[in-house]
């Protein structure tokens, strides 16, 4: 559950369950639960500017650094619209037929520090093989790249 208005910072949410014995199925019966409680920490946010190749990492609204990065290159482009970390990895295997991509534009890349953003493939990682164009120019396949120590620390 998100609610429309993200939760405020250093907040707790207790969520609590109330299908005990409510029918699912013939077989299937809602059980007891205890109530599930969420403690939020700093807000962080992070922007990510494709027409100026930065990225602008926030706590609590003060600004802590901000990253030259390569995002999508024409034909590619790196979604635009919020997203939420689904997971942090510090090592995946990156084929471009996993995403629909092949011919001249195939490719397959061991790939560092990759924080996964949608669940259709795009990441932030490390991309050390384009760092002449981190802060420059769009070369990546949709993926927000930056240099191996820049990824490590985000």
């Amino acid at each position: 559950f998100r609610p429309k208005d993200y939760w405020p910072a250093n907040t707790s949410v207790t969520v609590r369950s109330n299908l005990e014995g409510v029918r699912v199925s013939d077989e299937l019966h809602g059980a007891a639960s205890k109530p599930l409680k969420i403690d939020f920490g700093d807000r962080v946010e992070v922007t990510t500017d494709a027409s100026s190749h930065y990225m602008t990492f926030r706590r609590n609204g003060e600004v802590v650094t901000t990253l030259p990065v390569t995002t999508g290159k024409p034909g590619f482009s790196t979604r635009n619209g919020i997203k939420v970390v689904l997971g942090k990895q510090y090592y995946v295997q990156m084929r471009g037929d996993t995403v629909g991509i092949g011919g001249s534009e195939y490719y397959n890349l061991p790939v560092y520090w990759a924080t996964r953003v949608t669940w259709s493939g795009e990441y932030v990682h490390a991309a050390p093989w384009s760092v002449s164009s981190h802060g420059v120019a769009n070369v990546s396949h949709g993926c927000t790249g930056m240099s191996t120590g820049n990824a490590a620390w985000f």
